[in-house]
């Protein structure tokens, strides 16, 4: 994601999701489904892209969007990883919309440690201005030694 959003321009997937992240025989992780992917050239507006459980306020909103959706589905991703459950299980689109909207995300179990936690809310924050970048994300990760 990191490279995808540095392009010039970047380069939005608009539907990162565990199911769209593949691992080959040697360890290493491959993004796939590229059909939704965008060159953002000015801040998206889109009807709603993505599946609903990984997708930011924003867009479900229908609201103006930037690689920042990306941030949140990849937070989502991160809590898939903690948790080994589904976003919003057995939810309809409406209601995962409303719980998006009221600023609801999926709750954690006990004891996840804090730089994680820490990490998944700064990438589910309601204002995409308020997420951190990619870059950012994965000197956070290595700095927490999940690298």
């Amino acid at each position: 994601m990191v490279y995808l959003h540095s392009r010039d321009p970047p380069v939005l997937h608009r539907d990162l999701k565990s199911g769209n992240l593949l691992i080959d025989a040697d360890g290493h992780l491959k993004i796939s489904d590229f059909g939704l992917a965008r060159p953002r050239n000015r801040t998206m507006v889109d009807t709603q892209v993505g599946t609903w459980g990984w997708m930011s306020p924003e867009v479900l909103n229908s609201e103006p969007y930037d690689e920042k959706a990306d941030v949140y589905a990849f937070g989502v991703v991160l809590w898939e990883l903690i948790t080994g459950q589904e976003p919003f299980a057995g939810l309809n689109p409406l209601q995962v919309m409303k719980q998006v909207d009221a600023g609801e995300r999926p709750p954690f179990p006990p004891g996840v440690p804090s730089p994680y936690r820490g990490l998944v809310e700064a990438c589910w924050q309601k204002n995409p201005a308020f997420r951190p970048a990619f870059d950012k994300i994965l000197l956070r990760l290595q700095h927490m030694g999940g690298l």
